[in-house]
């Protein structure tokens, strides 16, 4: 069930003429992507669009505006409210850490903040646990992770080989993501916490200077081919496919977030043009960083409420209900989450 690549063998994965080839192109983009963040890597207003739009697209959750809303006034309610605070909390205070078991489980506690099962926040489970068609039982599962007592030891093998340094951190990334999910140490959250651990160990081992990178869109848009390679893994390990599809998913995500990341910049620098005259050349910067990060807010919670007049003359502020929607930003998500936003939104830029 638990592959265990010997660290010597990453040679020959990656001499594997379909890895190589996959290997060179991820290493190639991951580069350009981690250059973009180091431009941008002090302007949190650059940042913390990306972290949203990978929360609306990981966990396929349909919400309102009122729900958006209650995120950026403290109003936390829900899952993907945790798990958007988790990826900031990520950003903020990784520092290049190890990997142990208290922290795996920190995470787990963090995304299901909001969860009303509190008894398994953080805890590796005790239960038997199944994948298969949603309300089935055990004997309906086309997945069955190795049993509860189990996994306290596998676990610690797959930290001691999550922290290893290799010549190869992008094949181990990607065996790693896959022997996660086979064992599925927690009852709930295992995908979300894989997801996270993607940054966290890009990061770690130094290949991004900050852990900001969001791979749901690609495994959303191939779900078919993801499922099928991760449950491969547990029948007859077919692993060189596996690190195929995820180097390629590594790929594809590094190209996008880079182009995401300087629409964002030239937006950011479009706006700030498009304000100079109108509000004082102090206040600009200020005031977008503000609305980049908050493009939801209440008036009482504007430092800018006199401008608020002149945002809206110039069709950026759209009221809704007591809150107002910065539209660039709002409207960029909607477009990069594949309308996976608010659909009945008239906007008017």
């Amino acid at each position: 069930m638990f592959t265990s690549y010997e660290f010597s063998s990453y040679k020959s994965i990656a001499s594997n003429p379909l890895i190589h080839k996959s290997l060179k192109k991820a290493s190639y983009y991951l580069e350009h992507y981690n250059n973009a963040l180091q431009s941008h890597n002090k302007k949190q207003a650059l940042l913390l669009p990306l972290l949203i739009a990978e929360t609306i697209i990981s966990l396929k959750i349909p919400f309102s505006i009122t729900q958006l809303a209650h995120l950026f006034n403290d109003k936390p309610d829900s899952l993907w409210i945790d798990y958007l605070h988790t990826l900031i909390y990520l950003t903020n205070h990784h520092n290049k850490q190890s990997l142990n078991i208290s922290k795996l489980c920190f995470l787990h506690r963090l995304i299901k903040y909001n969860s009303s099962v509190k008894g398994s926040l953080g805890i590796l489970r005790t239960q038997q646990n199944w994948i298969g068609p949603e309300g089935c039982g055990i004997e309906k599962a086309y997945f069955l992770p190795p049993s509860p007592e189990e996994v306290p030891s596998l676990v610690n093998k797959w930290i001691s080989f999550f922290n290893t340094s290799t010549a190869y951190p992008l094949i181990q990334l990607a065996l790693a993501y896959g022997q996660f999910l086979v064992i599925h140490p927690f009852m709930d959250g295992n995908g979300r916490i894989a997801r996270l651990l993607i940054p966290w160990f890009l990061h770690q081992h130094k290949l991004l200077i900050k852990p900001i990178f969001c791979p749901s869109d690609y495994f959303s848009k191939h779900r078919k081919e993801y499922c099928k390679r991760l449950f491969d893994l547990s029948s007859d390990l077919a692993w060189i496919k596996w690190i195929n599809f995820f180097l390629k998913a590594l790929t594809s995500q590094a190209k996008k977030q880079t182009q995401l990341m300087n629409q964002l910049a030239l937006l950011y620098q479009q706006l700030a043009k498009q304000l100079n005259g109108q509000i004082s050349h102090s206040e600009i910067h200020q005031l977008l960083d503000f609305c980049f990060c908050q493009p939801i807010f209440e008036k009482a919670r504007f430092p800018f409420a006199r401008e608020i007049h002149i945002l809206q003359k110039l069709g950026l502020l759209q009221q809704h209900k007591d809150s107002f929607l910065f539209i660039p930003v709002v409207s960029y998500l909607k477009k990069i989450t594949s309308k996976k936003f608010i659909s009945r939104l008239s906007f008017k830029n």
